[in-house]
């Protein structure tokens, strides 16, 4: 396809071809790490020597545009180096039993639970493939699910830590504190669970709308704290009231302030 040259691979011309390709790709979760850059394609194209991917390699050749038939009649030129003659002038020296059972028990007394993690998986899987096999057959690795989230139960569970929340704050001595989300959230144990999927989180969801406090309730409860502190009387000035309630935008009437100044 005009990506190698003299053995080389020419890294411009192939980023140039895969970048529309990637843009177009899928969005599934399985492809986001593959679709945000294409660096990974050298590891494929260059391996030297590590494992790749069944998923990188067939998306690369989706992303090449080789299907099956391509794949089927692709034939390798001939490599002088891996003929008979080539391997029979190999002199590199044969591996001793003691080695081999050494990278064996190293292998098999890893308490890792991955075939692939464990120590001397690549150097097995060279030199002694057929014991490394029955191991792999005899210790399959079991993947432990984890249990379904019961988030009817957490939403119940959310809901009443909310209505909590809501009481200590409205009960809290001194000047009236506001109840805010972020004030309730403060108080609720997981609350960043409940912000970021809030979709599972239905009744919690409304309740809390339900449960925020206006600027006018909270300015009326402002009012009514500072005319007990106070002991404010009927005579007293609205402007004297909102000061000692710290209120400086008024979101009551003056009729709300003279009647909580009459009834307190």
């Amino acid at each position: 396809m005009g990506f190698l040259k003299a053995g080389r691979v020419r890294e411009q011309v192939l980023r140039s071809f895969l970048t529309p390709r990637l843009l177009c790709s899928p969005r599934a979760n399985e492809f986001q790490e593959l679709s945000c850059s294409w660096d990974w394609v050298l590891g494929v194209v260059r391996p030297r020597g590590a494992v790749v991917q069944p998923l990188k390699f067939y998306f690369l050749c989706w992303l090449l545009e080789a299907d099956l038939e391509h794949l089927k009649s692709f034939h390798p030129r001939a490599d002088a180096r891996s003929g008979e003659a080539a391997r029979g002038n190999d002199t590199r020296p044969l591996i001793e039993d003691g080695e081999i059972e050494a990278r064996r028990e190293a292998f098999s007394s890893s308490k890792n639970a991955k075939c692939h993690d464990k120590p001397g998986y690549q150097w097995l899987y060279r030199h002694d493939k057929e014991w490394l096999a029955q191991y792999v057959s005899a210790h399959p690795f079991i993947r432990v699910r984890r249990g379904l989230v019961d988030w009817h139960a957490r939403d119940a569970a959310l809901a009443q830590d909310l209505l909590i929340a809501r009481d200590q704050i409205l009960s809290t001595q001194g000047k009236p504190k506001k109840v805010t989300r972020a004030a309730l959230s403060r108080k609720v144990a997981r609350s960043h669970d409940f912000l970021r999927v809030p979709d599972k989180f239905p009744i919690s969801t409304l309740l809390m709308k339900d449960i925020l406090e206006s600027d006018h309730d909270h300015q009326v409860r402002k009012i009514r704290w500072a005319v007990r502190h106070y002991l404010l009387s009927e005579r007293s000035a609205i402007s004297v009231v909102y000061r000692l309630a710290g209120i400086r935008l008024s979101h009551v009437t003056d009729e709300e302030v003279l009647g909580i100044l009459s009834t307190v």
